[in-house]
């Protein structure tokens, strides 16, 4: 046999082993496994790069924790807002921001994008998706907005201390770096054994914990004040300027996140008030919620161990929101 011979018959046994491993993956996939395959079919790698939702998807999630939601998606890739998505009036509030713009464990209808369409009467529409940093919120936004027939009334933004950690990533990432982590979410979006292999990993501790701020050389606990130069602050004054120049008013909701220990509101920190003041700079409405949460004393604010807002505090966001339109009005 010659050496092609055999190098072919050794791809191909190779190629037949991971099938079957692959096929053996999914018949015994375990709830966990199960809904991340689930996360990974709702998301599409978008044209420049960054992951958003995948057009016309409606999927029952089953969450490891022992909640359950449904996410529906119209054909623009956002998440559904007005009861005939297809058949809304021209958008007049863009909620834009990550997994707690998009309503991250929430079904449909309880999301805050959802409640202000449905209490205000206003078409809404939902940019957020889960694990966007700053940068990959104003390159989203600028898309909508270069593809919009007008511009939006308001568009709203529920920051998450979060994107100090994805933008600190992506700013330090490089293009040979970026077209892994591309290459990495293609693979993972139709392997159940490349799925089944980062949940072990996350097990064993060899990822990085997501969605926490660590300043380089820093404590992880409790997370420190970025350096001043940080990008999220360049991505803030971004937005702020973009909505700004094209008369959009940009209101910049702060909430206070879980304190894990409690499982009530946390305290106010230095990266929210910092990040709030940069925008307030960049022309923003600066809309604090932290005060509410602190003086709600039951725990339903945020999902069961979990951590992110509820339908409680995504009705906080929504209310918020109305009082400003109705403010604006008069």
């Amino acid at each position: 046999m010659t050496l092609a011979r055999r190098l072919t018959f050794l791809i191909a046994v190779a190629a037949l082993v991971l099938l079957l491993v692959e096929a053996l993956v999914r018949i015994f996939a375990w709830g966990t496994l199960e809904f991340r395959l689930a996360e990974k079919r709702l998301h599409c790698l978008e044209a420049n790069g960054d992951i958003g939702l995948c057009p016309d998807q409606r999927i029952r999630f089953r969450h490891p924790l022992g909640f359950e939601y449904t996410v529906s998606t119209n054909q623009l890739g956002e998440r559904v807002t007005n009861i005939d998505d297809r058949d809304a009036p021209s958008q007049e509030v863009w909620i834009i921001g990550d997994s707690i713009a998009m309503g991250y464990g929430l079904d449909d209808e309880r999301t805050a994008a959802a409640i202000l369409a449905r209490e205000s009467g206003l078409a809404v529409r939902n940019l957020g998706v889960d694990a966007l940093g700053a940068g990959a919120i104003a390159r989203r936004l600028k898309a909508r907005l270069s593809g919009a027939q007008s511009p939006p009334a308001l568009v709203a933004w529920p920051f998450h201390a979060s994107d100090f950690q994805d933008d600190q990533d992506d700013a330090s990432a490089s293009a040979a770096r970026r077209m892994l982590r591309q290459a990495i979410f293609l693979i993972s979006r139709h392997s159940a054994l490349a799925n089944a292999l980062r949940l072990m990993g996350e097990e064993l501790g060899l990822w990085g914990t997501p969605n926490r701020y660590v300043e380089p050389n820093a404590p992880a606990t409790p997370p420190v004040e970025p350096r001043p130069d940080h990008p999220t602050y360049a991505h803030i004054a971004e937005i702020g300027t973009m909505l700004r120049e094209r008369g959009v008013r940009f209101a910049f909701l702060l909430y206070p996140e879980i304190d894990r220990t409690t499982g009530l509101a946390s305290g106010s920190t230095p990266l929210k008030n910092r990040a709030a003041s940069v925008a307030s700079e960049s022309g923003a409405l600066i809309i604090d919620l932290r005060a509410r949460f602190a003086a709600y004393s039951d725990s339903d604010l945020y999902l069961a161990r979990d951590g992110h807002p509820s339908v409680a505090a995504n009705r906080f966001f929504a209310e918020a929101l109305q009082q400003l339109l109705r403010n604006a009005r008069q």
